[in-house]
């Protein structure tokens, strides 16, 4: 199939861990509205939930199970979350009212192990080895871009697709938008795969108005704040 200009917009994959007992019942990787679907229908009979992630999808997931009166515990691989939003100040803010709220908050702790009885999620073991009892596991820990195919063409890729602010890969006449693509913070100098919708919008307008040769200065994507306000614990 011939193509006079072409758009990469196949999105990512959410991230997973590679430890034993991810096929056991309650074991949950959000990402789609099928997942949270999927968490519902199990929550009858659960107590005790361990989620890992230090983004938005674990912040707001964990708020919702505390005011469903859910033990929470939030595993963190570092001492801080939401590092590409939160400064330290406003990361310990946070994580000061969740131990408020009740959830019981551990430092630079990671899952070994899931563990399980008759199929079902009974507890997970730490990488320092502590056992946490619990009937529910959720990993919110990111996206990975699907890239495999693309890094095969010759396509210019770290952790995404590398674009400029015309959304333009490496490739003539090959543009890409969306989750897969990395660019360039300019406060960091750092490139990052942002993996939020605003600004997928943002490089899917931008990739359209380059490909049809009408782009300005005003249209290109450029890197900034995507937040104005995110409420947790409101």
């Amino acid at each position: 199939m011939g193509y006079s200009r072409l758009l990469l917009a196949h999105g990512a994959r959410a991230s997973t861990l590679t430890c034993p007992g991810l096929n056991l019942a309650g074991v949950t990787t959000l990402r789609t509205v099928a997942d949270y679907q999927k968490v519902l229908s199990h929550l009858p009979g659960v107590r005790r939930v361990v989620i890992t992630g230090s983004g938005t999808l674990a912040l707001e997931s964990i708020e919702t199970l505390r005011h469903r009166g859910l033990q929470v515990t939030h595993l963190l691989r570092r001492r801080s979350l939401w590092s590409e939003v939160l400064d330290p100040t406003a990361s310990d803010l946070v994580l000061q009212q969740e131990t408020r709220d009740g959830v019981d908050v551990r430092y630079e702790q990671e899952i070994a192990e899931i563990v399980g009885h008759d199929g079902k999620v009974s507890g997970i073991v730490t990488t320092t080895g502590i056992h946490i009892s619990c009937e529910a596991v959720l990993l919110g820990i990111g996206i990975e871009p699907i890239i495999d195919f693309v890094k095969s063409a010759g396509i210019a890729c770290g952790r995404g697709v590398k674009v400029d602010g015309a959304m333009h890969t490496n490739a003539p006449d090959i543009y890409a938008a969306g989750d897969l693509i990395e660019t360039a913070d300019p406060l960091t100098g750092r490139s990052r795969v942002i993996g939020q919708w605003y600004p997928s919008i943002q490089q899917a307008r931008a990739a359209a108005y380059s490909m049809l040769d009408i782009l300005d200065a005003k249209h290109q994507f450029r890197f900034g704040n995507f937040y104005n306000a995110s409420m947790l614990y409101g």
